[in-house]
């Protein structure tokens, strides 16, 4: 199934990039609507949130007082990750875009909780900010992993009418 944005068939109308227009398209599999700029909104949406989520739980100290709001933070830049993937990727094919988004999602999730294992080692982290990989690097990539899920769930959706 293709992701909202995209032509199946050859020929068909292209509105331009940006140009927020509806295309109404036809191919073998039957209509759907196409969104040129949707992946790019919901990449600029999806890492905005996420450092808006971050800034609060910085500014707040949240990371010492409530531990768990690290989850809606892997969560957010998990989606933000695969919905910028998919937008640099737009040339490939939908399954394999798909694919690759989430393979470079999964990358940078396992890269992240390696740098925080090395940078552990030069300069420990107070007591209440030390991770145990298996437990808390697990989450964390199991969620950056399901908000890249959301993501590509939401650009092959159809949009309300």
């Amino acid at each position: 199934m293709p992701l909202a944005g995209e032509t199946q068939a050859r020929g068909a109308p292209d509105p331009g990039p940006g140009s927020g227009a509806i295309a109404a398209v036809s191919s073998r599999t039957g209509p759907y609507v196409e969104y040129p700029s949707r992946a790019r909104r919901l990449a600029w949406t999806s890492a905005l949130a996420f450092m808006a989520v971050e800034g609060v739980i910085r500014a707040l100290d949240l990371y010492r007082r409530a531990p768990w709001v690290d989850l809606p933070s892997h969560f957010l830049s998990g989606a933000a990750v695969t919905a910028i993937l998919c937008v640099f990727l737009a040339g490939l094919g939908p399954g394999r875009r798909a694919r690759s988004a989430m393979i470079g999602n999964a990358a940078v999730a396992l890269a992240w909780e390696a740098a925080e294992a090395i940078d552990e080692v030069f300069t420990p982290d107070p007591p209440h900010l030390q991770d145990v990989f298996f437990w808390d690097g697990f989450w964390d990539v199991s969620l950056a992993l399901v908000g890249g899920l959301v993501v590509l769930r939401i650009l092959r959706s159809e949009p309300p009418p």
